[in-house]
C-alpha cells in the first residue's frame, strides 16, 4: 500500500526569480516587457473605443469595452508591481504602474458593485479567506 504525504501549500512571495541560465532569464525578462507595452497599447485603444461608444450613447457596449479596459489595467497595473518587485531599479515600470492605475482608479469610479470582484482579488483589495 503505497500513501502520499503530501506538504502544505508555501507561500509564495513576489520576489522569487525562477532559477534560469542568463541567456533565457535575459528573454524572460524581455518577455515580460514586451507584453507590459502590448498591454498598456491594448488598454490606450481600449479608451479610445469607449470613448466613441459613450458618444454614440451605447450604454452596453460602453459597459463591455469598460470591462474589458478595467482587466486590462489591472493586469499591466500588477506585472508592472511584480517587474518592479523584481528589479527595483526600473523607473519606466514604476511610471507605466502608476498611469495604470490612475485610468483604472478613473474607469473605476463609474462602475459600482456591492461585492468582492476579481478585479479586487487580483489588485490585494481584498484577500482570500
Amino acid at each position: 500500500m503505497v500513501s502520499i504525504v503530501s506538504s502544505p501549500p508555501t507561500a509564495r512571495t513576489i520576489n522569487y526569480v525562477p532559477w534560469l541560465p542568463e541567456f533565457q532569464l535575459g528573454i524572460w525578462r524581455q518577455s515580460c516587457d514586451q507584453l507590459a507595452s502590448l498591454l498598456d497599447n491594448y488598454s490606450q485603444a481600449l479608451l479610445l473605443n469607449l470613448r466613441k461608444f459613450q458618444e454614440f450613447g451605447d450604454k452596453s457596449g460602453a459597459g463591455i469595452i469598460r470591462s474589458s479596459c478595467v482587466s486590462c489595467l489591472a493586469h499591466l497595473a500588477v506585472l508592472c508591481e511584480t517587474l518592479c518587485q523584481m528589479e527595483p531599479a526600473q523607473t519606466e515600470l514604476d511610471i507605466l504602474c502608476d498611469s495604470a492605475l490612475e485610468r483604472l482608479s478613473k474607469l473605476a469610479q463609474d462602475m459600482r458593485t456591492e461585492e468582492y470582484t476579481r478585479l479586487d482579488l487580483l489588485l490585494g483589495v481584498c484577500a482570500i479567506l
